[in-house]
């Protein structure tokens, strides 16, 4: 009987030893929008936050020329949606919780999942997030689920201080010729308020993308997030805002 205890001991003693190997183990990787966005709920959910705004948007995209980048289509241009091969969706996500350590706590996210059939001729895409209320930043997190299956959670790579964040995400090749690039993912800025003000804001999702084998660069500006994509020639930028009360 004895000895039965001790190897139940040494058996839970493993158990509890392999359970942070667990926590740590890699994320799922998702296979729609729909699917990512309803894991992101429920975290947050049972992270004691509620959604209080949120808007998706679908961008159909073509080629102008067999050989030529994806693009979005014009607005209201219906002419050419016959020949749109892929698409793009994106979301703005507004989660708040109240009174736990902070007197208002805010996470902004936004979400992205590129089509079936993704633009071979990427270079760089650029996620963003701004909002309204200079409501200060105190952290940040994201996660890029990759083409060839791996991930990542990149830090971002400019900030303007209670407006926005954005980060860049080079696309890479793999060899001898696979193109891997940031299929789907999601950033999060973390804010904070001390008071409600009783006034509207909008968060703003943007997601910028390069085609021309150059170096790229995002840089952003104060008053609200101002996109500067260096060099501007070869890029496309889609965006998706919400409005929250804060």
């Amino acid at each position: 009987m004895r000895r039965y205890l001790i190897l139940l001991v040494v058996f839970g003693l493993l158990v509890g030893l392999a359970a942070p190997a667990l926590a740590n183990s890699a994320p799922k990787d998702p296979t729609t929008f729909d699917q990512m966005v309803t894991e992101r709920i429920r975290y947050w959910r049972s992270q004691g936050y509620e959604l209080v705004s949120s808007a998706v948007k679908t961008v159909s995209l073509y080629r102008p020329d067999p050989d030529g980048p994806l693009v979005p289509v014009p607005e209201g241009d219906v002419s050419i949606q016959y020949i749109s091969p892929s698409a793009i969706t994106i979301g703005a996500f507004a989660y708040r919780r109240i009174g736990t350590g902070r007197p208002v706590d805010w996470v902004f996210e936004g979400d992205w999942n590129w089509g079936s059939n993704v633009d071979t001729s990427g270079t760089y895409d650029f996620p963003g997030l701004s909002w309204n209320g200079n409501l200060a930043i105190y952290g940040e997190n994201s996660m890029v689920y990759w083409s060839n299956g791996t991930y990542s959670s990149p830090n971002s790579t400019s900030q303007v201080a209670g407006q926005g964040m954005a980060w860049t995400l080079p696309y890479n090749i793999v060899y001898p010729s696979t193109l891997v690039y940031p299929r789907s993912g999601y950033v999060q800025t973390k804010a904070y308020q001390m008071f409600e003000v009783g006034a509207a804001g909008n968060l703003v999702f943007s997601f910028g993308h390069a085609y021309q084998s150059v170096s790229y660069s995002l840089s952003l500006s104060g008053g609200g997030m101002s996109w500067s994509i260096t060099p501007s020639t070869g890029t496309w930028t889609i965006s998706t805002w919400t409005t929250f009360q804060y």
